[in-house]
């Protein structure tokens, strides 16, 4: 149900394109000419993501890597006062291999400036979602060539890739990036009991939508539900958007019109 708020119909000045994990380029081709189409003088930011970010490199490595987009980011942000048919800031993160690298853009924004990432408003389809095996490996497995005999040492070195990355660290009671991305996109500058700080790293006023699916055996809806009813309960505005019987980032080919329908009403209906 679409938020009652006043509308804004001004271009985004920047569109941050977060791909799912070993997303295919046809694949991203549809959702970039669909922004276009939408939004025709607005530039868009695509941020790619692979298995090897989140295994072959370290955290600095990889905000190594996003150090360019932090500067085109912050060149049409900051830079260039926004004028004309273009105002304001829309970032759209697919799977949580996207949301990975928003969160991680939004750190090293934090760390460059002491601002959080200067979102209006925040697209989520198909994450985010807390680290389990089953769904971890289901989504790093999408992108393995179908011959068998390729396809099942490369899956067997997956297994034992998330089980090291992400099921020893949670059994040892640490945290993992699955769960640093969940909790970063609804963190808020806060003091916990042990009076640690906690940052604000994209900015509570965005709007963001959640676009998920009961289909989706990779992300699952029983852990974007959470999230977007804590999301609320911190007072950030919130559209939640189900789709029945759409797989992992398959909404959009279910049902391109309401989804972009989705995105253009959320965009309206921003601060």
């Amino acid at each position: 149900k679409a938020m009652d708020i006043p509308r804004n119909c001004k271009n985004p000045q920047l569109i941050l394109l977060c791909s799912w994990t070993d997303a295919a380029p046809r694949h991203i081709m549809k959702y970039m000419h669909a922004y276009r189409n939408l939004y025709p003088t607005s530039p868009i930011l695509l941020v790619r993501t692979s298995s090897s970010d989140f295994f072959l490199n370290s955290e600095r490595a990889l905000q190594q890597r996003l150090e360019p987009a932090i500067r085109i980011i912050r060149a049409h942000l900051e830079d260039e006062p926004s004028s004309g048919p273009n105002e304001g800031f829309l970032a759209h993160a697919l799977s949580n291999g996207g949301s990975g690298h928003l969160t991680c853009l939004a750190r090293q924004y934090h760390a460059t400036t002491g601002h959080p990432l200067p979102v209006d408003v925040l697209i989520l389809d198909s994450t985010p979602t807390r680290a389990r095996f089953k769904s971890i490996l289901a989504g790093l497995s999408v992108a393995l060539p179908s011959p068998v005999w390729i396809r099942l040492p490369m899956r067997i070195l997956l297994m034992i890739l998330v089980f090291l990355a992400y099921v020893i660290p949670r059994r040892l009671g640490l945290s993992t990036m699955a769960d640093r991305v969940y909790d970063d996109l609804i963190s808020l500058e806060t003091l916990d009991n042990s009076g640690r700080k906690s940052k604000e790293w994209l900015r509570k006023e965005a709007v963001r939508s959640y676009i998920y699916s009961e289909a989706d055996d990779i992300c699952l809806a029983k852990d974007i539900i959470p999230h977007v009813e804590e999301a609320a309960r911190r007072g950030m505005p919130i559209r939640n958007e189900v789709w029945v019987g759409s797989g992992h980032v398959g909404h959009m080919k279910l049902d391109p019109e309401r989804y972009w329908k989705v995105v253009k009403e959320t965009w309206e209906g921003r601060n």
